[in-house]
């Protein structure tokens, strides 16, 4: 056997090995804002609304076979968490293609996001649920057909937003200095409509 034939059929055989793990692991996109997906998170403590920034929260995915349920105690986390964007992107985050371990192309599994606040140093849900001062929420589970290399993988078709902080304060970017401004010029105007002459003035009927 040649010193060329031997060369091609190692690679053969790494290929033959490598193939299944590389080209039919199932993947999908990570990601609560794309084609069909349209799902801005918040935090809903005091009824506040405000859309979550990193790096301040962050988002992990959980996997599940499909039918296992909406609890998230049922799903296994995907390690490596994902900050959410800031400024217009707030509320959301792109976490691109996740490889999915013990699923393959074309088979399907329930998915859960979860955000959490990383405050106090969470580096997980898990550990931002016994972190004090963190916050943390999950969306409802959503079934996605996953795809293989070199096919994209699918978007979260059927993620709804959800909210972060029902039974703790979550952490709130604190206003600029010009909100501040804004505001007292705001309560100012208002005192002198509803009072033109002053705080001392006094109309007098001739």
């Amino acid at each position: 056997m040649s010193t060329a034939f031997k060369r091609v059929f190692v690679v053969w055989l790494w290929l033959a090995a490598t193939a299944p793990s590389t080209y039919s692991q199932g993947q999908v996109n990570f990601a609560n804002f794309a084609v069909g997906v349209d799902a801005p998170i918040v935090t809903f403590f005091g009824g506040s609304g405000s859309r979550l920034t990193g790096p301040t929260y962050a988002a992990q995915l959980f996997f599940a076979q499909p039918g296992s349920g909406n609890n998230i105690s049922s799903y296994t986390p995907l390690s490596g968490v994902v900050p959410f964007s800031s400024g217009r992107g707030a509320g959301y985050f792109l976490g691109g293609a996740k490889a999915i371990p013990g699923f393959y192309y074309g088979s399907q599994v329930s998915l859960i996001v979860a955000a959490f606040s990383t405050t106090g140093g969470a580096s997980d849900y898990y550990s931002a649920l016994v972190t004090p001062n963190s916050c943390t929420g999950y969306s409802r589970p959503v079934v996605v057909t996953l795809n293989g290399f070199p096919i994209p993988p699918p978007n979260m078709v059927g993620l709804s937003p959800f909210g972060v902080g029902f039974s703790s304060p979550c952490p709130i970017p604190e206003p600029s200095v010009s909100v501040y401004i804004l505001s007292g010029l705001a309560l100012l105007l208002g005192v002198r409509r509803a009072n033109p002459l002053g705080s001392g003035g006094v109309r007098l009927r001739s």
